[in-house]
């Protein structure tokens, strides 16, 4: 089992995904547009003094397939059909 303060970051970490995927669903940005506009916040990542640091490129990686998933389900629920060429 992980801590409860693992758990509590994690779904923060969610919570913060769908409202700055649903923004961008809003604004009309295209799927790659979103990608680009949504980067990982600093306070997602894992602390430049911790060992685990170096896993910060994967983190963002991860950050942006996230992204691009949640705007995919979030445009499939509305039914809605974006442009992928409208720009940030």
């Amino acid at each position: 089992m992980g801590k409860p303060v693992a758990f509590d970051h994690l779904i923060g970490y969610l919570w913060w995904l769908l409202r700055e995927v649903d923004e961008a669903v809003r604004l009309r940005l295209g799927e790659t547009a979103a990608v680009e506009a949504i980067p990982l916040d600093q306070r997602f990542l894992v602390s430049r003094f911790s060992p685990a640091s170096p896993l910060n490129p994967l983190l963002r990686n991860f950050h942006r397939l996230n992204v691009l998933s949640t705007y995919q389900a979030l445009t499939k629920e509305r039914g809605l059909s974006i442009s992928n060429t409208k720009a940030a």
